[in-house]
């Protein structure tokens, strides 16, 4: 009885160890395979699995630029909340009847030969084969293992920010940066990952209005739908951008100040009232700083163009200076 009971305090801690240590073993495989269907590296800093609520909880979720681009991040979620139906995956089937995605930033990059980071994905260049493979009567010849049976009932999505950098026309690349400012928008019934990634992309992507982007063909063929190249922002009347800093008013407008010395032609500067004048990318530019608190600075910029409000050009400039303060 003695020895019996000895194996059943083995059993119930090799049992602890494998609850305890799930949670890192899941984000080993999810950001493993996740890197390897994308086509680009998947990163995260929490990842949670509670077995009860079959739930998953992921916070700090970056996913980087496919090689070939910036080493920087191409898209950055602080959290994704997913609910899931645990049995489905014995029978190989991600079944998720809710997913919440929360798109902080999504940077898209055009390189020196005029080459979008998103078209460059691996998982949308699979769509291109797909399509070409079905013309030439082919069948499908995208790789069995890179098929994941993947069906979501409904997706609540926010996204917030889409910053454009253009290497194309030279270096220092031309930056916008555009505010999305979508909320709670729900799609219904994505079908594998292909869908769903795409879907996330070309909704993203809608206030650039970036012409020529083979994303959209990749939508159209996932059933996503294309998206007009017409389109503006909703906000794109206003000219300016600001953002709250955690640093002294000295060191945001010094920055302020270099950065405008260097990417355009200043006309003003006065530190006692906080505000640089400037031509940057051949707009009308006004960076306003001004003190919050001791270690708390507020930096707006505007910018019109023949008095027409230039807010992506705002955004962008608003970006970079960000950059140089972190």
């Amino acid at each position: 009885m003695k020895k019996f009971g000895k194996w059943w305090i083995v059993i119930g801690i090799f049992f602890l160890i494998v609850l305890l240590s799930k949670d890192c073993v899941l984000k080993t495989v999810v950001t493993t395979v996740g890197s390897s269907v994308i086509g680009a590296q998947i990163k995260m800093k929490k990842f949670s699995l509670g077995l009860l609520t079959q739930k998953v909880r992921i916070k700090g979720l970056t996913i980087d630029n496919p090689a070939g681009f910036e080493k920087r991040p191409f898209i950055e979620i602080p959290e994704l909340i997913i609910h899931c139906h645990l049995l489905a995956l014995l029978k190989g089937e991600i079944h998720i009847p809710l997913a919440v995605l929360d798109l902080k930033r999504m940077t898209v990059v055009k390189n020196e030969r005029k080459e979008l980071n998103v078209d460059s994905l691996k998982i949308v260049q699979q769509i291109y084969c797909f399509s070409s493979g079905l013309r030439k009567g082919e069948g499908s010849i995208i790789p069995k293992r890179s098929r994941l049976h993947l069906h979501i009932d409904l997706l609540k999505l926010n996204i917030g920010q889409v910053i454009v950098k253009d290497y194309s026309k030279g270096r220092p690349p031309v930056i916008r940066a555009y505010e999305v400012d979508l909320k709670n928008k729900t799609f219904h019934d994505i079908k594998g990952v292909s869908h769903l990634a795409t879907l996330v992309i070309t909704q993203a992507m809608k206030p650039a209005a970036i012409k020529g982007a083979g994303i959209y063909a990749a939508a159209a063929l996932t059933g996503v739908g294309l998206i007009p190249a017409g389109v503006v922002g909703v906000i794109a009347a206003k000219d300016d951008a600001s953002a709250e800093i955690l640093l002294r008013f000295k060191e945001v407008f010094h920055q302020s100040l270099t950065f405008a010395r260097e990417t355009g032609v200043l006309k003003k500067s006065d530190q006692g009232r906080g505000i640089i004048s400037a031509k940057i990318q051949g707009c009308d530019v006004k960076i306003t700083i001004e003190k919050i608190s001791f270690r708390k600075t507020k930096l707006n910029v505007s910018a019109r163009k023949f008095f027409v409000p230039k807010r992506s050009v705002a955004g962008g400039i608003l970006h970079q200076i960000r950059e140089r303060l972190e």
